[in-house]
């Protein structure tokens, strides 16, 4: 086990296993006075990524399989050593043909081109509270 998260015991980078969530969406979207006072129902489009459905993100063509990079032989972080006037100049950094994951698509989705997302395009209908709904604040100083 290694002190740093994502490295293996000999110093290379493993291989992450879990999926992030992607950020919250917001859209910003102008009211008349009388739609913030008494609640409105908006419709607008919106334009978003979604995981590709046909390779479930990954980029592959279904039925294909990866293979390792010939690049870095699959460590996912290639090595240039460099002989200068002090003496051997190692650096160390991410495979630019994988982008670190060891292996390389063989055959891409045709969805997706190889990119795991598609931009999708969404009407969606909101509801805003009125006024009367929301709970009221005031601020008094020192009288608590």
């Amino acid at each position: 086990m290694s002190g740093f998260p994502g490295m293996d015991q000999t110093g290379f980078r493993t291989r992450r296993t879990t999926v992030t969530k992607g950020e919250d969406i917001r859209y910003d979207i102008r009211l008349e006075f009388s739609e913030a006072i008494f609640g409105a129902e908006k419709e607008f489009e919106l334009s978003h990524l979604e995981t590709c459905e046909v390779c479930a993100g990954n980029g592959a063509k279904m039925g294909s399989k990866m293979r390792i990079c010939s690049t870095c032989g699959g460590r996912g972080q290639v090595m240039r050593t460099e002989q200068t006037p002090f003496g051997l100049f190692s650096q160390v950094s991410v495979c630019p043909n994988c982008g670190g994951d060891g292996e390389v698509i063989s055959e891409y989705c045709r969805k997706c081109s190889g990119k795991g997302c598609i931009r999708v395009k969404k009407n969606i209908k909101g509801q805003g509270p009125s006024r009367s709904q929301c709970r009221q604040y005031s601020k008094s100083s020192r009288r608590g």
